[in-house]
């Protein structure tokens, strides 16, 4: 099932009419309230594998993918919180000039805040999706899973990397353990909730990095944007300058 540049295929269970409503809902979500317009955006295909270890968004096999990873897709919160983190990772391809080049725990950081991001819209826009119809009170559900996801403690690994040895340790090694970013995840979620017009302003990121590739040249970024957003990042980023 198509929707813009997206084509939502559920192999295993035929729930593709729950991830094409899912996808419908974020994808207004993204354009009305991120102000992110998917019309000149490469094909990106969206789908659910039960087997898989975690979701990913797949760019090596000649196209766009996004691969969830749910016993199947009847849990629709979950799909919420999966699929908008992926659909960040395809949005920061679609921005780079240099599609080779990631700067993993920023993206990772962005895109889990994203994710608690959607589980708020959602919740608050879930009589838009076409499967409150079936269950008019399932915004219940999606704001309980996005208060349990705020509630999660986390690790200080992250918060300790203060000089670029050891967030060049990090990045290659530990930056997919999102507890160790618990807490900058939770704080930037905050702020995209009061500054989401300038959502725009993190994704592309790429050119305001220093030469080690690892953190920010801040002077260069706020000057060529004025955002809370990217204030947000500088107290995030562990190195200070």
């Amino acid at each position: 099932m198509r929707i813009g540049s997206f084509v939502a295929v559920d192999y295993e269970h035929n729930n593709e009419y729950y991830l094409f409503c899912l996808l419908k809902l974020l994808i207004e979500g993204y354009e009305t309230n991120l102000k992110i317009c998917f019309d000149s955006f490469e094909t990106c295909y969206v789908f659910n594998d039960s087997n898989a270890e975690c979701p990913m968004f797949i760019v090596n096999e000649g196209m766009n993918k996004i691969r969830l990873a749910q016993d199947d897709l009847s849990y629709w919160a979950q799909t919420i919180y999966q699929l908008s983190h992926e659909m960040c990772h395809y949005i920061f391809r679609h921005y780079k000039k240099d599609k080779d080049i990631t700067l993993r725990w920023y993206e990772e950081t962005v895109c889990e805040a994203i994710s608690l991001y959607f589980l708020d819209y959602a919740s608050k826009a879930w009589n838009k999706c076409e499967l409150s119809n079936m269950n008019p009170h399932f915004y219940q559900s999606i704001s309980d899973y996005l208060k349990n996801e705020i509630g999660k403690n986390p690790t200080n690994d992250f918060k300790i990397c203060t000089n670029i040895d050891l967030l060049k340790e990090y990045e290659f090694n530990n930056v997919y353990e999102r507890k160790t970013r618990y807490a900058e995840r939770n704080y930037l979620y905050k702020e995209l909730l009061s500054n989401k017009d300038d959502f725009h302003v993190l994704l592309n990121y790429t050119n305001y990095l220093n030469g080690d590739g690892l953190s920010f040249a801040f002077d260069n970024w706020e000057r060529d944007y004025s955002s809370d957003l990217i204030m947000a990042i500088k107290d995030i980023q562990p190195i200070k300058s």
